[in-house]
């Protein structure tokens, strides 16, 4: 709930002060006034679209693709960055973050283990299984298994496409 009213604060801040997050952190200082206005505010807000001020930060920011709406776990600056805005409802979507993680383990003999994740899933089709597939995982702060070798990604494959030769 504190993140929650942080966050909803700052944008508020954000608004009244015509500024973005940039100026936040290269020097902008608030006064107190200021920052009590962005708090009442903040407050006005939650309890417009929750009906309480202690807001778990999963309610407030949303990952939605097509029918999937899961808790959005991170914030601007942080690992698992992200920026979001608030939505028709008061949640906040995220607009723009982090677009792809990966985490490689290398020992003495190469490539040990790889783990990656797209936030949504690996395609933009609503259609496809894979539009929404990873989103459950970004929202858990789990990655999955990847490699490089051939076989695997062979015994991994759901189908495969040869293209034709190049004249």
């Amino acid at each position: 709930p504190e993140a929650t009213l942080f966050a909803v604060t700052i944008d508020h801040l954000f608004e009244a002060e015509d500024m973005g997050y940039d100026q936040f952190f290269t020097g902008f200082s608030v006064h107190p006034p200021q920052m009590a206005d962005a708090l009442e505010s903040a407050q006005e807000y939650l309890l417009q679209h929750f009906d309480q001020v202690r807001v778990p930060w999963g309610d407030l920011q949303r990952l939605t693709r097509g029918k999937v709406d899961l808790p959005m776990p991170g914030y601007f600056d942080l690992l698992a960055a992200n920026y979001s805005r608030p939505g028709e409802d008061g949640r906040y979507e995220a607009w723009v973050g982090d677009a792809y993680t990966q985490f490689v383990v290398f020992g003495t003999d190469g490539l040990e283990r790889m783990e990656t994740l797209l936030p949504f899933g690996s395609s933009v089709r609503p259609e496809s299984p894979h539009y929404t597939d990873q989103m459950a995982l970004y929202a858990q702060h789990k990655t999955k298994p990847m490699s490089l070798d051939l076989d695997w990604v062979r015994a991994q494959a759901v189908r495969s496409y040869r293209l034709p030769a190049v004249p």
